[in-house]
């Protein structure tokens, strides 16, 4: 079990790195294409855009794996849940408490990163 903790810990601190960069990159193209779309459709196609990032970050920083087309695939089937909840999340968090869309990403990003953790990790380290 100590070996295992050892190889976990640090892909979690580089997990928890990237993870930020990425919830810096999802505030700010939100943060940008909010005057001109609905707050929806912005974080929409803000989505389309972290997947991009987020799948190349995590290969090469997070797990050190080699990137190909069909890691991209596996990664896509593998957070396409995870990027779905994010967006209901986002989406209740609008709605319900009638709040900020930035505090909204914050939220949806926040709630969800462990899982996203576990499902990437499986994506990419298999």
């Amino acid at each position: 079990m100590k070996g295992r903790w050892r190889r976990l810990l640090p892909q979690l601190f580089r997990f928890g790195c990237v993870t930020s960069l990425v919830l810096g990159c999802k505030l700010g193209i939100v943060w940008l294409l909010e005057p001109w779309l609905n707050s929806y459709f912005a974080y929409f196609l803000t989505h389309v855009v972290v997947f991009a990032v987020s799948y190349l970050l995590h290969s090469k920083v997070t797990f050190k794996a080699e990137l190909s087309w069909l890691r991209m695939g596996v990664y896509l089937r593998a957070v396409i849940g995870i990027k779905s909840l994010d967006y209901l999340i986002f989406s209740v968090a609008l709605v319900t408490f009638e709040i900020d869309s930035l505090v909204a990403v914050f939220a949806a990003t926040i709630l969800i990163s462990v899982m996203r953790f576990l499902f990437a990790r499986k994506a990419l380290m298999s």
